[in-house]
C-alpha cells in the first residue's frame, strides 16, 4: 500500500468518526458539554485537513493516469470536511444558542452579562480566525499552483526548444539524404 492510500485511510477513518458522533451524541448534549464535544470534532477536522493536505501533496508524485482518480477523490475528501465543519459549527452555535434563551437579558446580573458578552466576543474572534486560517491556506494553495505553473512552463519551454532542435535536425538530414542521393 502506498503512502497516499495510507492517507486515505486515516482520512476516511477520521472522518466516519466525525460524522458518528456528530449523529449519535452532539444531538444528545446540551451546554457547556455540546460545545465541548464540538471543540474536539473540530480538532479531528483540522487533523482532516492536514491529512488532505498531504494527500494533494502526494498527488504531485503520482503517474498522469492516476491523477485525475486521485484529483476526485481529494475534492470529495474537500467537500466532506467543509460540510462536516459546517454541521459542528451549527452545533455548537446551536448550544451557545440554548445557553443563551434560558436567561433574557433582564433577569441576568451584570456579571452573567459580561460573562454573555464575552462569550460572544470569544465566538466573534474564534470566527475571525477560522476565516483567517482559511484565507492563509488559500494563499498557500495559490502560491503552490503559481510554483507548479511556473516549473510546468519551465518544461514546456524546455520541450519547445527540442522541438525547435529536433525540427532543424530533420531538415539537416533531409538536406544531406539529398546530396547523398544525388551521388548515387
Amino acid at each position: 500500500m502506498s503512502e497516499i492510500d495510507d492517507y486515505a485511510e486515516e482520512i476516511e477513518e477520521v472522518l466516519d468518526k466525525v460524522e458518528e458522533i456528530l449523529e449519535k451524541e452532539v444531538g444528545k448534549l446540551r451546554g457547556q458539554e455540546r460545545i465541548e464535544k464540538c471543540s474536539y470534532l473540530k480538532a479531528r477536522l483540522a487533523r482532516a485537513k492536514k491529512i488532505h493536505r498531504s494527500i494533494i501533496n502526494e498527488m504531485r508524485d503520482l503517474p498522469a493516469g492516476a491523477k485525475p482518480e486521485w484529483d476526485q477523490k481529494a475534492k470529495a475528501y474537500d467537500a466532506r470536511i467543509a460540510k462536516l465543519t459546517q454541521d459542528v459549527e451549527w452545533a455548537e452555535t446551536s448550544a451557545s444558542r440554548d445557553d443563551l434563551k434560558k436567561k433574557q437579558v433582564d433577569d441576568m446580573t451584570t456579571k452573567e452579562i459580561t460573562g454573555t458578552a464575552l462569550q460572544i466576543q470569544e465566538q466573534t474572534q474564534q470566527s475571525t480566525a477560522r476565516a483567517k486560517r482559511m484565507v492563509e491556506e488559500t494563499l498557500e494553495m495559490g502560491i503552490a499552483i503559481k510554483e507548479e505553473v511556473h516549473v510546468q512552463g519551465q518544461q514546456m519551454a524546455g520541450i519547445q526548444e527540442n522541438l525547435e532542435q529536433i525540427e532543424s535536425n530533420l531538415k539537416r538530414a533531409e538536406r544531406q539524404f539529398r546530396v547523398f542521393v544525388r551521388y548515387l
